[in-house]
């Protein structure tokens, strides 16, 4: 399963907080309640997310951030796909 491919990402927010760019040292970005989080693109061990409203029925955007997907060539997010 491809990771840019999944409906949606999740992960563990304080163990691994979203950032603002994908850097360890990047501002780290609030993640609010109610999102979907759509995988965008990948930059190392980094992906991009967008995240949606899912009380919205046009998927309003919410911002976007980045979050590490993988350390130590294991992955750290969990993966949602329609499937």
């Amino acid at each position: 399963m491809e990771i840019i491919n999944v409906f949606a990402v999740d992960f563990d927010r304080s163990l691994n907080p979203l950032h603002d760019h994908p850097s360890e040292s990047a501002k780290t970005v609030r993640v609010p309640r109610e999102v979907f989080i759509h995988p965008v693109e990948i930059k190392g061990n980094w992906l991009k997310v967008r995240l949606e409203d899912v009380d919205s029925s046009k998927f309003k955007v919410k911002g976007y951030g980045w979050v590490k997907w993988k350390e130590n060539n294991k992955l750290i997010i969990e993966l949602f796909s329609l499937d």
